[in-house]
């Protein structure tokens, strides 16, 4: 008698397809419930992923180029025997000039234009999503 009743709580397939099935035994069934709210965001993006970006450039640009470019001049290209890769005949250790050449006055180039839009995208996201989950800023 169990085998029966667990054989009618199983669905049948024809293929992918389920068969229709008739009235059963199983008094509770699973419905879902679907929402027709829309997803807001509780201050306008456009500005806000802007404005990051905008802020983290500067900062790359302005403030942080010339540690940048000190830090590199400290650790120096790097070494084996005591002389560089490029000297030493690996033609794979000489920089490419797209990611070097630049015409900013400051050296600010193509990778660290990337690299900071990337950042204040990132910033910009978190302080939407900070924003969304209710959090007050406290001003």
């Amino acid at each position: 008698m169990a085998a029966v009743q667990a054989s009618l709580s199983v669905s049948q397939f024809s293929g992918l397809k389920a068969l229709p099935q008739k009235a059963s035994s199983l008094k509770t069934k699973t419905s879902f419930a679907v929402s027709k709210a829309r997803t807001t965001c509780a201050i306008d993006a456009a500005p806000v992923i802007c404005g990051a970006t905008a802020l983290l450039l500067a900062a790359g640009r302005f403030g942080f180029n010339d540690y940048h470019k000190n830090s590199l001049k400290r650790a120096g290209l790097p070494v084996q025997n005591g002389v560089s890769h490029a000297a030493a005949g690996s033609s794979g250790a000489e920089e490419a000039e797209l990611f070097t050449k630049t015409n900013d006055p400051a050296g600010f180039t193509l990778a660290d234009t990337l690299a900071w839009g990337a950042l204040g995208h990132a910033f910009g996201f978190a302080l939407l999503a900070v924003a969304n989950n209710g959090y007050q800023w406290g001003l």
